[in-house]
């Protein structure tokens, strides 16, 4: 049944677009009260899969982000159930692109999931942990609290992730913070495109959390959305702002030096 609803939802997706085409861890996200982290002065590798999933590893641990897929095929149950194992993963929200993919992934019985608390209803056989704050000494973790850009009511979170000596912050399909949000990040993952956000929404992100690097995401469901990257592209290259805009590729590695 819960199978049957997502899918009745997400069948009304493309529709939209086309017609807007032709968008106890603690809720506490604060630099501060970090518990310092035992990381080696290695070098970290993004690898994205399309809509919102990434891989994120270092020399020794990998987080999986938003184990899902919706209609570009990219991050595939074949993909899911081959790809080397994960020490860890973060999923925002339950919205099936996020994590219909979960289910697949080799060793998911074992592996600890940071997500919300539908995510625990929707998947009581595995190891999910809601609380506001995780950390296990080569990672911390804080929720964001943030709303989701099309469904504000939803239960939908943010992450703010101390990781081999950066600090990433993922939105997930976030548009609207409910709290502060820490400025000056390493990396910021920000939604614009689908339904649920905006190029606008996107770049006032950008420019209210002034990350050092920002990984646009959720824009290649259709085919015109790639425009749409390209224009968040320039946009922030006319503001003359600071943070450097990386748009991978499908399946594409970047790597970030450890300073």
């Amino acid at each position: 049944m819960k199978i049957i609803k997502q899918i009745s939802m997400f069948l009304l997706i493309p529709i939209l677009m086309f017609y807007i085409s032709c968008i106890n861890l603690e809720t506490n996200n604060s630099a501060g009260n970090i518990e310092e982290l035992d990381n080696s002065n290695s070098n970290i590798y993004i690898t994205y899969f399309g809509t919102a999933c990434f891989l994120i590893e270092d020399s020794s641990h990998r987080i999986l982000i938003d184990p899902g897929d919706l209609f570009t095929d990219r991050f595939t149950a074949e993909l899911a159930e081959n790809l080397e194992p994960v020490d860890l993963i973060i999923i925002t929200h339950n919205d099936f692109d996020h994590c219909n993919r979960l289910e697949y992934i080799k060793g998911v019985d074992s592996i600890p999931i940071i997500g919300t608390n539908s995510i625990q209803k929707d998947f009581p056989r595995f190891n999910v942990i809601t609380e506001g704050s995780f950390t296990n000494g080569w990672i911390n973790i804080r929720k964001i609290d943030i709303a989701h850009g099309l469904r504000p009511n939803e239960d939908h979170t943010g992450y703010n992730i101390q990781f081999a000596d950066k600090t990433i912050i993922f939105l997930g399909d976030g548009a609207t913070p409910l709290e502060p949000i820490v400025t000056n990040p390493d990396i910021l993952f920000v939604t614009i495109g689908g339904i649920e956000a905006s190029v606008k929404n996107g770049v006032q992100l950008v420019t209210e959390i002034k990350p050092l690097n920002v990984i646009p995401m959720h824009w290649e469901i259709l085919s015109r959305n790639a425009v749409r990257v390209r224009r968040f592209e320039r946009t922030l290259d006319k503001q003359s702002t600071e943070t450097k805009c990386i748009i991978p590729e499908f399946y594409e590695t970047i790597k970030f030096a450890i300073d």
